[in-house]
């Protein structure tokens, strides 16, 4: 049976992808695990329109808002938001915000990045969501939180 070069491609990748899951983890399960343990993990906010742009500066858009906590001081912190807007068959990004590691401001226990937003240009219902994920220096090692991802979505009245 012939099969197309598309479900070719898509079938090694998900044979390649799940050799590498189950390599991965018995490594995991083998070698002991170094430097602290730390409670870090990132807190990200659903989208919605944001208020404060709105009254504030007249700009309408859609917002996502993000922080990384964790109970051992971070330093050097890259918070990477992402908008994603839901389209027929796929999600199509938005918008990647990034705070300056080099910035005072990204150094703490709780570091937010609440500078994520895409200006509406139209009024049609548009689902989004965010992700994001966190990089940061604590102890002197680099750590990086697991991704996370907002948790409802619904339709704004703003097209991008």
């Amino acid at each position: 049976m012939k099969l197309p070069s598309k479900k070719k491609a898509a079938i090694s990748l998900a044979l390649f992808l799940l050799a590498n899951l189950y390599s991965d983890a018995a490594i995991a399960a083998e070698s002991p695990e170094l430097g602290p343990k730390t409670q870090c993990f990132i807190k990200i906010g659903d989208p919605h329109i944001s208020r404060y742009l709105l009254e504030r500066r007249g700009i309408r858009a859609v917002k996502v808002d993000a922080e990384s906590r964790c109970n051992y001081f971070q330093q050097n912190v890259r918070l990477k938001v992402r908008i994603y807007k839901k389209s027929r068959f796929s999600s199509d990004l938005v918008g990647e915000f990034e705070i300056d590691p080099l910035n005072p401001k990204s150094s703490g226990f709780t570091v937010r990045n609440w500078q994520a937003y895409e200006v509406c240009k139209n009024q049609k219902p548009t689902i989004y969501f965010g992700t994001a994920v966190s990089q940061a220096e604590i102890n002197g090692k680099i750590l990086t939180t697991p991704a996370a991802r907002s948790t409802y979505s619904k339709p704004l009245k703003c097209g991008t």
